[in-house]
């Protein structure tokens, strides 16, 4: 017993009625697309390593009160001069509760902290799907969230300016 009487530790009762400032309430496959073009010949005679372009794009969009689908875009494109190995797109979502933040801390939650957490499952979707697919297993390296978040600061306040 403490000394006001309860068994429990002091700061117990307080700390399990708050709420985590994030809560991730779901995660999913928004949209996926995957197709080799020249398949079984694109796979059969790959030689070397292709050229792959990736891009990601975060979207966020307001649910309710408190409550925010954050999407991470994932577009992979495997080339070689002459023709297009694979083509990926995957768009994985998920749903987070962030309460308690001050509104300037608002959106580096949702464009950093929320795809950090989604990144892994969408990169480990991408390797098994490539790798399910004969083709060597797509391995993006990790993603500094808080750099493309501070470009794209930076790119919309040059374009407020002009």
């Amino acid at each position: 017993m403490n000394e006001n009487g309860s068994s429990k530790p002091a700061g117990a009762a307080g700390a399990s009625q708050q709420e985590a400032p994030l809560a991730i309430r779901g995660q999913y496959i928004r949209d996926l697309s995957f197709e080799i073009p020249r398949a079984p010949e694109s796979i059969s005679g790959l030689t070397g390593a292709p050229n792959v372009d990736i891009n990601i794009e975060v979207a966020t969009r307001d649910l309710e009160s408190d409550t925010y689908e954050v999407s991470l875009s994932i577009r992979c494109e495997a080339k070689t001069e002459a023709e297009s190995i694979f083509i990926l797109e995957l768009t994985y979502s998920g749903v987070f509760t962030l309460t308690g933040l001050a509104p300037e801390h608002l959106k580096p939650a949702l464009y950093i902290e929320c795809p950090r957490y989604l990144f892994p499952f969408a990169r480990s979707i991408v390797a098994g799907l490539t790798q399910e697919s004969s083709l060597p297993p797509m391995l993006i390296n990790p993603i500094d969230f808080a750099a493309l978040y501070r470009a794209r600061y930076e790119e919309g306040k040059k374009g407020a300016a002009s």
